[in-house]
């Protein structure tokens, strides 16, 4: 599964005799989606209402994003190239992803009714990936920059921000909240790919706030929701598995105490983040443990 909405309902793929579908999963059951003529599907995303985004091949085999409206599948085009994917939708049917252009090179998309397709920039580089977009059109993924890396970023009024590393050489953007939250991956300066979430301008190594890791270590968080939820990989004891982390706010006792403390500041058995304001964010638990 790729993608769940607030209702439960989820997305993801089947795979089959005949070809992958993208596939719903309700409390009513499992749906096979329509293709684009093709003989695959593949579902990426699901806002509120339902509508899932992804891609799928048209009837000359080429790989397109869709969006479906109803139970009709829309063909957004590509970028000039012949290969383009849907990652992400937001509750106002804008859409983001990558596609192809004439060069071969990807780029970063955004789409909506009004605009269709219109390319994203670069940080610098010949690529760029868009993987997830907010409420308020605040778009989130990773691109090329001059000396060839990728970079997560940040794209909203205009404007691509990078993000930055956690002292290594790349970096990728997988989710953002409505509050502008963004989470992903990126190497620290030992070439470890460490968890992140990014806040006001600075980017933190998930592993260091959360409560007695306990024989973890996050690898890459793939998901924010505005509760404040962080969902990802990572290993347990040396095996892979799904983590989710669930944030817990206190008050502080003075504005002042806040803005003084924007840096993780260990304790004997924890680290906690300050992030300024009147709360506390403190990531404490793992609550999905791999099976013995």
């Amino acid at each position: 599964m790729n993608g769940v909405n607030v209702s439960g309902v989820a997305v993801g793929t089947t795979y089959g005799s005949s070809g992958a579908r993208a596939t719903v999963w309700s409390e009513d059951g499992e749906s096979l989606l329509p293709t684009l003529g093709g003989g695959e599907s593949y579902g990426m995303a699901i806002n509120s209402a339902g509508n899932v985004a992804g891609n799928s091949t048209t009837g000359d085999g080429v790989a397109h994003a869709f969006l479906t409206m109803g139970d009709s599948m829309m063909d957004l085009g590509t970028l000039g190239g012949k290969w383009s994917s849907a990652y992400g939708v937001n509750d106002e049917l804008d859409v983001v992803g990558y596609s192809m252009i004439s060069s071969g090179a990807f780029r970063a998309f955004y789409w909506s009714s009004e605009t269709g397709m219109i390319a994203l920039p670069t940080l610098g580089g010949a690529n760029s990936y868009a993987f997830s977009i907010n409420k308020q059109g605040s778009i989130v993924g990773a691109a090329n920059t001059r000396a060839g890396n990728n970079q997560a970023f940040l794209y909203q009024n205009g404007a691509m921000e990078a993000l930055g590393t956690l002292g290594g050489n790349s970096s990728s953007a997988y989710g953002i909240n409505s509050t502008g939250d963004v989470v992903g991956f990126a190497y620290d300066a030992g070439r470890r790919q460490r968890a992140f979430v990014w806040r006001d301008g600075v980017l933190f190594d998930l592993n260091n706030l959360v409560e007695g890791l306990d024989g973890w270590t996050l690898d890459t968080a793939y998901g924010i929701n505005d509760a404040g939820q962080i969902v990802g990989s990572g290993t347990y004891n040396g095996a892979a598995s799904a983590f989710r982390l669930d944030p817990v706010f206190t008050s502080i006792a003075s504005p002042a105490a806040a803005s003084a403390a924007l840096a993780p500041v260990p304790e004997p058995s924890t680290k906690v983040l300050l992030l300024g304001g009147p709360l506390l964010l403190w990531l404490r638990r793992l609550l999905i443990k791999p099976e013995r």
